[in-house]
């Protein structure tokens, strides 16, 4: 969704106005529905539009660190006049390192007013500043877990601008979600990463021509069990997820006790090994040797 681009504050409107203006603006971004789904890149699209169109500036965009923070690089670039997006260019910290040291240091956004005198950005006038005819820069960190992973930059195309507390306010809200953005695609890979994984457990524990179960600690709960639980023990393994502790009902009388009183002893520590026989539905018997082993969670 595009709003209305606004123009600068004029002198005559009131303060009160201008913030409206910016609130709305960040609600219209709130509600697009591309900022808590799976396409970061149309979502940075409508951040950087509504950074240039809000300020406004010609020029709005979104950079990230490299994986050991040594440059940054270019995610989206939205031109306002033109009413375009690109992406790719790489900034290294090695050829301006004023402005990644004032990236890294400076609490606050990078307010340069002037950008081609100002000490911590004007490394960037031959290449960058003076080719595109950007005057003034406002350079506002993206946090992430409590790092600064990325900068949203604003740059005013022709001369000097003072940027303004409520504009670098607004800039700061804008890298928020960025943020949000950032987290909602790690969030999303963390649940593709879990579903592949358990995907690989399931195939490896299927393929397995021994029992292999899973339960919590006091065993009233079935959370797996491998295929082979009905080739050995004639039982379906809906039988034993519907009654998690039907397996004892197949114990041989002679080792019932003993395989229970293992099994109960060492509840705390989730570890025996036994050897016993079980009965079968037909009659037929099978000895088992049962080794059971703790695996912990994060809570012990």
């Amino acid at each position: 969704k595009k709003i209305v681009a606004l123009q600068r504050r004029p002198a005559g409107m009131r303060r009160v106005e201008w913030l409206r203006a910016q609130q709305t603006a960040l609600v219209d971004l709130a509600k697009n529905e591309a900022i808590h789904g799976s396409e970061t890149g149309k979502a940075f699209r409508a951040i950087t539009e509504i950074a240039a169109q809000s300020m406004p500036v010609g020029r709005a965009s979104v950079w990230l660190y490299n994986e050991d923070r040594s440059a940054i690089r270019l995610i989206d670039l939205y031109e306002l006049k033109q009413d375009r997006h690109s992406a790719g260019d790489i900034f290294h910290a090695r050829d301006y390192p004023a402005y990644f040291r004032a990236l890294e240091t400076e609490k606050r956004a990078i307010d340069a007013h002037d950008a081609h005198t100002d000490l911590r950005t004007q490394e960037y006038a031959e290449s960058y500043l003076t080719p595109l005819g950007i005057g003034a820069m406002l350079s506002a960190p993206i946090w992430l877990k409590g790092q600064r992973v990325g900068v949203l930059c604003h740059e005013h195309l022709g001369g000097q601008r003072t940027w303004t507390p409520e504009e670098q306010n607004f800039a700061g809200l804008l890298t928020t979600m960025v943020m949000l953005v950032l987290e909602t695609n790690e969030q999303r890979k963390s649940q593709e990463a879990l579903q592949d994984s358990e995907e690989r457990f399931r195939q490896l524990a299927d393929s397995i021509s021994q029992v292999f179960w899973m339960t919590p600690p006091d065993k009233n709960e079935m959370l797996y069990v491998s295929p082979a639980f009905e080739e050995i023990w004639g039982r379906t393994c809906e039988s034993l997820y519907a009654s998690p502790r039907s397996w004892l009902d197949a114990l041989h009388p002679d080792d019932r006790d003993r395989v229970l009183e293992a099994a109960t002893t060492n509840q705390i520590s989730g570890k025996y090994s036994e050897e016993y026989r079980i009965v079968r539905p037909d009659g037929s018997m099978r000895w088992i040797n049962d080794r059971a082993f703790p695996v912990r969670n994060q809570g012990g």
